[in-house]
């Protein structure tokens, strides 16, 4: 990308956010620094000029930009045993204790609002919150993939394809009361993405239990096909 014409190439970062030490423009005319015209595009950037993590567009994301069809995957149920220690083993081992706590009391307030758990068959072993929809007797909707790694997605993607949040306005409304979370930010124009958050958060109290009612909204506004809002 140094060397040949790319639209807005210089929004492509490092890992850390930050800028290449060895950018340069390929019109040697320009001059601007290209965090300040990020900047003045809407990137965040902190004190030690890192860009906010929260606004970065990743591989999945682009692939729904672009309208490139990608794997969804599609949870079974029941649960196997299998899953739930291939997922708990791989939290504990990747996660300090303070997050494996922390992730295990909002997956068992989720648990207790009636929603259920479901695991991906990759070598990540991931955890889907699946919910049933109205008077359904199989779950078929979910907010949040937990990825042990260190990753809560929450697919905006799939719930547009998805009643009751298939209505943007209850997305939004679900991006608005997960944003009340401390730690979690996710920007307006993800609304039709999957962002993520750093699980991390979830070793505060509060932010478990702020991420718990989140999610038991979400379990309340599925069981009644979002008109109790």
């Amino acid at each position: 990308m140094a060397n040949h014409v790319v639209p807005n190439a210089h929004r492509v970062l490092r890992v850390d956010g930050t800028v290449s030490p060895g950018f340069r423009w390929v019109d040697p005319s320009m001059a601007m620094d290209p965090v300040k015209l990020l900047q003045s595009e809407g990137v965040e950037f902190d004190d030690h000029n890192h860009a906010n993590p929260n606004q970065r567009i990743t591989t999945d994301d682009l692939a729904q930009l672009l309208s490139v069809e990608i794997d969804e995957p599609v949870p079974t149920l029941p649960v196997s045993g299998g899953g739930t220690d291939g997922f708990a083993a791989q939290l504990a081992q990747h996660q300090p204790p303070a997050v494996v706590d922390g992730v295990t009391r909002v997956l068992e307030r989720w648990i207790e609002a009636g929603g259920e758990l479901d695991f991906g068959s990759g070598n990540e072993t991931s955890c889907f919150l699946m919910s049933t929809v109205g008077d359904a007797t199989r779950a078929c909707i979910w907010p949040l993939t937990i990825y042990p790694s260190g990753r809560g997605e929450v697919v905006f993607q799939h719930l547009a394809r998805r009643p009751p949040f298939d209505d943007r306005a209850l997305r939004e409304e679900l991006r608005q009361k997960l944003n009340t979370v401390d730690g979690i930010d996710l920007p307006a124009v993800k609304i039709e993405l999957r962002p993520s958050f750093p699980l991390g958060v979830l070793a505060a109290t509060d932010a478990q239990s702020s991420l718990a009612d989140c999610l038991t909204w979400f379990r309340r506004t599925c069981l009644d096909g979002g008109h109790d809002r």
